[in-house]
C-alpha cells in the first residue's frame, strides 16, 4: 500500500511487545533454552503450564536478524516509521492451539527483556531519523525513565525524531511534566482504550493543543 499510493499510506515497522518474547538476545540459542531461561528464569520446579505452551511458541529470532530487517525495511521507505514498539507489563503469552479456543496464560514477559528490545530498535529509529509510536501499559514510571535515558544517550539525535505514546495512559500531572521536558513527545488518546479511564477527559485538558496527534484506536 506504502509503494503504490506513497502520498496516502505511512508504513510503520518494529516488533510491538507482544511479540518481544520471540526474540532472542543470543545469536543462536535453542528454543527451550530460551524459553525455558526467560519465562522460569532461575525456577528449576516442573512447569505444566510451560511445558503445554512449549510446543506452540515460534522458534526465537536473534535480536540482530531483528534489527537488520527492521533497517532494510526503513531504509527502503524513506517515510517509514519506528513502531508500535514499546513495553506492556499487563500482556500475557496466549496459548493457542489450532482448531482449540485461544486463552491466556500465566507467562508475561520480562520487562528488562522488552527494554533490551525495545531500546535496540530506537537505536535503529535514531540512527535514520525515524518517528516512533510508543506503546506503554502499566509502565508509565518505566517509560519516563526509558525517555530520559534515551535522551542522555543521543542528545540532539534523539529530539530530531518525534514520539507518539499511542493510546497513551497516563496521569496529567506526569503528562505535564514530560511535555515541559521532552520537546519531541506527542500524546495521541483513543475512545476504545483511553475513554474507560476517569483521567480520558482531565490527559487532554493537560496537553497542549500543539502535542495533541488524532487516534486511530476508534470504536
Amino acid at each position: 500500500m506504502a509503494v503504490k499510493y506513497p502520498n496516502n499510506v505511512i508504513p510503520a515497522f518494529g516488533y510491538h511487545p507482544w511479540f518481544s518474547h520471540s526474540i532472542s538476545l543470543a545469536c543462536l540459542v535453542e528454543k527451550e533454552t530460551h524459553y525455558r531461561e526467560l519465562l522460569l528464569g532461575s525456577n528449576a520446579v516442573a512447569d505444566p503450564e510451560f511445558e503445554e505452551l512449549l510446543p506452540f511458541l515460534p522458534d526465537p529470532i536473534p535480536l540482530h536478524s531483528v534489527l537488520s530487517e527492521l533497517r532494510q525495511n526503513l531504509s527502503a521507505l524513506p517515510d517509514a516509521m519506528l513502531g508500535e514498539v514499546g513495553v506492556d507489563r499487563s500482556f500475557r503469552i496466549p496459548f493457542e492451539e489450532p482448531h482449540s479456543s485461544r486463552r491466556l496464560t500465566k507467562f508475561t514477559v520480562p520487562i528488562n527483556h522488552q527494554l533490551s528490545v525495545l531500546e535496540a530498535q530506537l537505536g535503529v529509529a535514531v540512527e535514520l531519523g525515524r518517528n516512533v509510536s510508543l506503546h506503554s501499559v502499566k509502565a508509565q514510571m518505566i517509560t519516563v525513565d526509558l525517555l530520559e535515558r534515551m535522551s542522555q544517550k543521543y542528545g540532539d539525535k534523539w529530539t530530531n525524531i518525534n514520539i507518539d505514546l499511542h493510546s497513551c495512559g497516563f496521569s496529567p500531572q506526569t503528562w505535564k511534566s514530560l511535555e515541559k521536558t521532552h520537546s519531541n513527545l506527542f500524546l495521541s488518546l483513543s475512545t476504545l482504550i483511553n475513554g474507560r479511564s476517569p483521567n480520558h477527559k482531565a490527559l487532554i485538558s493537560a496537553c497542549s493543543p500543539s502535542r495533541i496527534l488524532v487516534e486511530s484506536s476508534q470504536r
